[in-house]
């Protein structure tokens, strides 16, 4: 497994502006899916969310 190289900051960094453009999206009403994607991921890896969401995802892929 990749060891995590990134600082404290920088995490939280990222966290802020995944969350941000996901909700921007959100409130104009695009429904940006990647955004949306990015930030629930950042969440479950960094232990903000109990929930995976890759499993959605290829849930999503097998069913297309």
């Amino acid at each position: 497994m990749p060891k995590i190289t990134r600082t404290a900051g920088e995490i939280d960094a990222a966290r802020c502006r995944a969350q941000r453009v996901s909700f921007a999206a959100d409130d104009a009403g695009d429904g940006d899916e990647v955004a949306e994607a990015m930030y629930q991921v950042l969440q479950w890896v960094l232990g903000d969310s109990p929930t995976d969401p890759t499993v959605d995802l290829a849930e999503d892929l097998d069913s297309e």
